[in-house]
């Protein structure tokens, strides 16, 4: 997965798609936190953050907020992973995604 990943990630990079690269940012960035690599999880899921929030995409924006928050927690940075989820809960509501509404609420 991790070669993979980094494949993936090369390959975003190098064709300059942001979306793409956005998503799979996130998708490595939770794959490094639950291998236990939390330095790397906290780069790839800032990147995502930063290039979702450049590309003004709420939903996706929410979803790396959470898993933000979910690396926080695991960092033992409690506080600051409440934030993540109240803003990730505020986007969520802005665009009426009820699920991850829900799922966001369970995790507060």
């Amino acid at each position: 997965a991790a070669r993979l990943g980094d494949e993936l990630l090369e390959t975003a990079r190098a064709k300059g798609i942001r979306y793409n690269l956005a998503v799979i940012c996130r998708a490595m960035g939770v794959y490094a936190r639950t291998a236990g690599t939390p330095e790397k999880a906290e780069a790839l899921l800032e990147e995502s953050r930063d290039l979702f929030r450049a590309m003004d995409c709420p939903w996706e924006l929410g979803r790396t907020y959470r898993e933000l928050a979910l690396l926080r927690r695991d960092q033992g940075r409690a506080d600051e992973a409440a934030v993540l989820l109240k803003d990730a809960l505020s986007l969520f509501e802005a665009v009426g995604a009820v699920p991850d509404i829900e799922r966001t609420h369970s995790l507060i």
